[in-house]
């Protein structure tokens, strides 16, 4: 086998054996460098939004959501980050959100959460768990539809960046 760089008759035969240990440091680090800036740029951007269809339900329910994308679970790719959860709709009647046993660890994991009716004629209650505001940036928002009048949360709260509520 040839020792040296590599020549295009090395790549295609299969031959090339060994490298200047130089070289191959930095095609080393250059590749590494390469995937995790890759992995980084996956993550954020397999962030999820879910829209809630339903009035009361589990969050663990892939039916309560449009589309069936949950957002908010925290052993995915994201780990919940940056996700965004919309409960703000037309509620026909006072309703209750559930995080429920099917959340991994009861936890909800959001970049952003906006919760209410759109009429404020009907009150939205979400209970149990907890829900971590986490971004990967900029500040985590909650955003209280017609002023967080007709909005309870009694779930447990963790805020690990910035929450600007609106």
């Amino acid at each position: 086998m040839k020792k040296g760089y590599p020549t295009k008759k090395h790549l295609q035969s299969g031959v090339f054996e060994a490298c200047r240990s130089s070289v191959c440091a930095r095609v080393s680090v250059l590749i590494t460098a390469c995937a995790i800036g890759m992995f980084a740029a996956q993550a954020q951007s397999q962030a999820v939004e879910g829209t809630w269809n339903v009035n009361n339900g589990n969050w663990s329910a892939p039916g309560s959501w449009t589309g069936a994308i949950i957002p908010g679970f925290n052993n995915g790719p994201t780990l919940g980050i940056d996700d965004i959860a919309n409960l703000r709709r037309n509620f026909s009647a006072n309703s209750t959100i559930t995080i429920d046993a099917g959340v991994p660890g009861t936890n909800v994991v959001l970049g952003s959460l906006i919760a209410g009716d759109t009429t404020g004629n009907q009150s939205l209650t979400i209970n149990g768990g907890t829900i971590t505001f986490d971004t990967s940036g900029a500040n985590a928002v909650l955003t209280m539809e017609n002023g967080g009048n007709n909005v309870t949360i009694n779930s447990n709260i963790v805020i690990n960046d910035t929450l600007d509520i609106t």
